[in-house]
């Protein structure tokens, strides 16, 4: 019966010993789980009690009275009991230093009465002092998983608080079964009944188990942390969704907006060419009918396939700009939808006298989308010759520079206006933000959105000249 005792006691001390080597990598990695010091204290005081436990036991270690190491084994119990309290507390309270120093310095205090009461003290006023704390432990740990429960439902949390009221009656009973039992003053564990015996077998094996479901509620905690991060990842996507689809709209709505700023392009810039081709045709005509020099027939016949080439050009620009479709990024050549942002707002700059002054060097190829990159261009462009028009600079003029690096290609907008006003210029790209009396607060905040939804980027630069700056930077192929 001993020998049975001892080895159920080692083999439960083990199991402890085994779940918090199992708990030690969540122990140190997860500094987010609440209590994991105290469940590591309760596990490896109850592993130590318990093989104390089963070496007082063990026939080999049998004498007059209980060896001398049943006393820090059962201080290694109550120790047990005390740090699974701290764990049920620390799930709702932060338990204080001060609180701590109070717990141990009683533990202490209490592990010095029981080797004197060991000593010296009767069967009855041991065991009095043995179970009253263990069990006014095990009723505050109740209170503290109820407590725990109200805040947030666990089935672990729930599954230990039934353990600790299957607990409590085991603890009564072992202290009755010990008081109704006829023991000597210094009575050795063998001397106690095997129902006694079993109970304390049972009890033990009972708080095993409430160390599994502990270490079961920190995968419960590490599998709600894990569903909730996927809901947050499906709301951000779901959010990115409606992100992007609110970029589309707007941009269809900028396109037809622009249509009215790039009405008198269209007209100026079909208008020259058409007039000229018609120009050419009739002094073609005019040769025609002479038959005279065909060199210079050969040139009106040039100017007219020029001329048609510019207007058929313009009219495919603009196509391309207030075209509905959503084309992908693909590697283009940055240049020339520069130089055609630059076409499609000639006519509004030179009715407002500002001069558009450009100096291209982005020769290598990069990924962007021409007609995303045109709204770009072309609402900057247009939001400088408004600055531009509101500032009494003698000679306005807007400068527009690119060139590359290794694995960026960056154009860069400058202007000689007022600048931006310092009380706008953390907000200037969001949404529904302008300094403008006519301006919805959209141009801005969705040219950034364009630009970063191809890996770019948009920025304000910041200078000590008059007027603003704009730095466009976009990956290269």
């Amino acid at each position: 019966m001993n020998y049975l005792l001892s080895i159920t006691l080692l083999m439960l001390g083990l199991i402890n010993a085994g779940i918090l080597a199992i708990s030690l990598p969540n122990i140190f990695r997860e500094k987010e789980l609440k209590g994991r010091w105290y469940f590591a204290v309760s596990l490896l005081s109850g592993a130590l009690g318990l093989f104390g436990m089963g070496a007082v036991v063990m026939p080999v270690f049998q004498g007059p009275q209980p060896v001398w190491f049943s006393t820090p084994a059962n201080v290694m119990i109550l120790l047990t009991f005390v740090a699974m309290w701290l764990f049920a507390e620390s799930l709702t309270i932060e338990i204080s230093r001060q609180r701590l120093s109070f717990i141990c310095a009683f533990v202490l205090v209490w592990a010095l009465g029981f080797e004197y009461l060991r000593e010296n003290g009767t069967v009855y006023s041991r065991s009095i002092y043995l179970y009253t704390p263990q069990m006014a432990v095990v009723i505050a740990q109740i209170r503290a998983l109820t407590r725990a429960l109200r805040t947030e439902f666990s089935q672990q949390i729930y599954s230990l608080k039934i353990i600790s009221w299957i607990e409590l009656p085991l603890l009564m009973a072992r202290f009755m079964a010990l008081h109704v039992t006829v023991l000597p003053a210094n009575y050795s564990l063998t001397d106690l009944s095997g129902f006694v015996l079993l109970l304390l077998a049972l009890h033990f094996g009972l708080q095993v188990v409430s160390f599994s479901v502990a270490s079961g509620y920190w995968l419960e905690v590490a599998t709600k942390r894990k569903n909730s991060a996927e809901r947050e990842v499906q709301r951000i996507n779901e959010l990115l969704f409606e992100k992007n689809t609110l970029i589309q709209a707007l941009t269809r709505m900028h396109k037809v907006a622009e249509t009215g700023a790039l009405s008198a392009s269209l007209a100026h810039e079909i208008n020259q060419p058409l007039s000229a081709v018609q120009l050419d045709a009739q002094m073609l005509q005019v040769l025609l009918k002479d038959h005279q020099d065909d060199e210079k027939v050969h040139s009106f016949l040039q100017r007219i396939l020029s001329n048609n080439a510019r207007a058929a050009q313009t009219i495919k620009s603009l196509r391309k700009l207030f075209s509905a479709d959503q084309s992908p990024s693909q590697l283009s050549f940055i240049d020339p939808i520069i130089q055609e942002a630059i076409l499609l707002t000639k006519a509004q700059s030179e009715q407002h006298n500002v001069q558009m002054v450009y100096q291209l060097a982005a020769p290598g190829a990069c990924y962007f989308d021409c007609s995303d990159l045109q709204i770009v261009l072309i609402n900057l462009i247009n939001n400088a010759i408004d600055s531009l028009r509101q500032t009494s600079t003698s000679e306005p003029c807007i400068q527009i520079s690119s060139w590359q690096s290794p694995d960026q290609t960056y154009v860069r907008l400058v202007d000689n206006g007022p600048g931006v006003p310092d009380e706008i210029k953390t907000e200037l790209f969001s949404l529904l933000r302008t300094n403008k009396e006519q301006g919805m607060g959209i141009g801005l905040w969705l040219s950034r959105s364009l630009i970063e939804r191809q890996g770019g980027n948009l920025q304000l630069e910041t200078s000590t000249q008059a007027g603003a700056s704009f730095l466009i930077s976009l990956p290269r192929g």
